[in-house]
């Protein structure tokens, strides 16, 4: 499963900038111009990257606010746009990772977040493994109750080593 970001931010050329950023980095991009439309998306399913405009800096500190309310979202990188203007440290205070400051290039933002990919999540997976330390038994093509070492289970799968 591929990891997914929404961008929240009305200028069509940076938002274009900052979705081939995402792209080039294996992420699917959604899109949408207002955060007031942008929290039921937030709120219906987990995101890896959410962006937001802080041109309407409450709006933006709203959805920002919600996003880390959401448990499904608790490992969500959220990266706050801003300028001069905005109250970056409210901004830390409700949920923000990263600030990325306007007038957005492709060279700007590329480096700016550079940092914030280490904290993507790893692991891609829909549903939580568990992690147990036990054995079983496969068989396959010639061979019949193989024991090999079990090392998670989820409701889609097993590890084994």
């Amino acid at each position: 499963m591929a990891l997914s970001a929404l961008l929240v931010y009305s200028d069509t050329d940076a938002a274009r900038v900052l979705g081939q950023i995402l792209a080039d980095r294996g992420i699917e991009v959604e899109r949408c111009d207002a955060a007031g439309l942008a929290a039921a998306r937030v709120a219906a399913q987990g995101l890896a990257v959410l962006l937001v405009d802080c041109k309407d800096e409450p709006a933006a500190i709203e959805l920002i606010a919600a996003a880390r309310s959401a448990t499904a979202n608790a490992t969500m990188l959220i990266v706050a746009i801003v300028d001069a203007r905005n109250d970056t440290r409210e901004l830390f205070a409700r949920g923000a990772n990263f600030l990325l400051y306007k007038p957005v290039s492709a060279e700007r933002a590329a480096e700016s977040l550079q940092a914030a990919w280490s904290l993507l999540p790893r692991d891609r997976r829909q549903k939580k493994r568990v992690h147990v330390s036990s054995q079983a038994s496969i068989t396959y093509a010639t061979t019949e109750d193989a024991p090999v070492p079990l090392l998670n289970l989820s409701g889609d799968g097993v590890a084994l080593h």
